[in-house]
């Protein structure tokens, strides 16, 4: 397991299949590859004072090797919800 920052220890790790629907090469060997039931992982960290989840990681096994994403930092402020309803778009 990578070391993570202390904020983010208490992660959730998910299974992740990829079922190609639309925008991809049905005739890809990566696609079918990755179609087979492949290794790819997602790791989610609570966001400190709210009911969110951010990724932090992703991991994908693929035909030359593994890729992983990982966040360096992760840091999350939450606004009190008055502020966030009167913040302009």
């Amino acid at each position: 397991m990578p070391k993570l920052p202390s904020a983010a220890r208490a992660t959730l790790v998910c299974a992740v299949t990829l079922q190609p629907i639309a925008g991809h090469r049905p005739a890809s060997s990566t696609v079918k590859f990755l179609a087979g039931g492949r290794d790819i992982e997602l790791w989610l960290a609570p966001v400190a004072g709210t009911r969110l989840l951010a990724p932090i990681r992703v991991q994908v096994a693929n035909m030359l090797g593994n890729i992983v994403v990982q966040a360096v930092e992760f840091q999350a402020t939450a606004q009190s919800p008055a502020r966030a309803a009167i913040t302009p778009q």
